[in-house]
């Protein structure tokens, strides 16, 4: 799996988490994770490898975290 990510600040954002998970309904697990650093100013890609399986297309949540930000999760409106 693949994410885009956009750093509209100044700041370096590095050693990004990032993770997709099933919906609640479906068993609430992450399906894949991985890193990602991104310079100010930028975007890139961060890769996924996928470590179970999913359950449903395009409806998971998306969780990014990054030290001393906490967690965000996306889409926005189901939380």
């Amino acid at each position: 799996m693949r994410v885009l990510m956009m750093n509209l600040g100044e700041k370096d954002a590095a050693n990004i988490n990032v993770r997709l998970r099933n919906p609640k309904e479906k068993g609430g697990d992450i399906f894949a994770k991985g890193t990602a650093n991104v310079p100010g100013k930028s975007v890139t890609i961060a890769a996924l490898p996928v470590t179970a399986k999913w359950q449903v297309w395009k409806t998971w949540d998306v969780e990014v975290e990054g030290d001393g930000y906490g967690v965000m999760i996306y889409p926005k409106d189901k939380h």
